[in-house]
């Protein structure tokens, strides 16, 4: 493979796990940086900002510049700030990516539904259906239904999503994977087309499925089965043979 390409990382579970990097990954990093790959790293993190998220990754000593990181909160940012007024349901930390966007959800053409969970407060929530009631667009940072964190499945932002799109009769708008706004928002970035792209996930549904939509080729980490590509190695040394000869 050309080292003129594009190579999408997920971060948890591959990168990291549990919100600690890997240091075998963080070496091969290094590697395929020095081998001419230019990496970006996109994530369906609704919690953190592109700020709080890059902080963490550092203090475990993966150095990753901000134009490199995509949280889903920071493509939904992107996503309402051309659309005007907006009104957030999310998390203190992602609030910071909104901060040139103006909000009031008198007037807010868009609801963005992000990682809620740990700032649940009903009244807001009743704010967020009467915006969308009176015609505001529904973005949600994702719609997955679960998430394994130190071997647990919980819950996920689809369980908001899914309630307001019920109880209002709208559809929400998504742009974290596997929507197509995430991928093709990274690739107009990096300059790249989609056939010079990878994307490089433990994630078929929705990760890999939403990249090869888009065109991208995937690779496949881990022990999810049954997902088509130009490569499906299961380690980081498959990946190393795959990308570094």
């Amino acid at each position: 493979m050309s080292s003129q390409t594009l190579l999408l990382f997920d971060l948890d579970g591959v990168v990291q796990f549990d919100r600690r990097v890997d240091a075998d990954a963080a070496a091969l990093l290094g590697e395929l940086r020095q081998a001419g790959y230019v990496l970006r790293f996109l994530t369906n993190d609704g919690f953190n900002s592109r700020h709080s998220r890059l902080a963490e990754l550092r203090a475990d000593g993966l150095e990753v510049a901000e134009h490199e990181l995509y949280t889903a909160s920071s493509l939904a940012a992107r996503y309402a700030a051309t659309r005007g007024t907006t009104f957030v349901l999310g998390s203190d930390l992602a609030a910071a990516e909104f901060a040139d966007v103006p909000q009031d959800p008198l007037t807010a053409r868009t609801v963005v539904i992000g990682d809620w969970f740990h700032h649940y407060d009903r009244e807001r929530l009743q704010l967020a259906f009467e915006a969308v009631l009176r015609g505001a667009e529904m973005i949600a940072v994702h719609k997955k239904r679960a998430w394994t964190h130190q071997g647990r499945r919980l819950i996920d932002v689809g369980f908001f999503v899914a309630g307001l799109e019920h109880c209002s009769g709208r559809a929400a708008t998504v742009v974290g994977k596997p929507a197509a706004f995430a991928y093709r928002t990274v690739l107009e970035d990096a300059g790249f087309a989609p056939e010079h792209a990878v994307m490089i996930s433990d994630e078929p549904e929705p990760d890999l499925q939403g990249a090869q939509a888009c065109g991208l080729r995937t690779l496949l980490l881990g022990d999810a089965e049954g997902m088509p590509g130009e490569f499906a190695p299961h380690t980081l040394a498959d990946l190393r043979r795959a990308l570094l000869g």
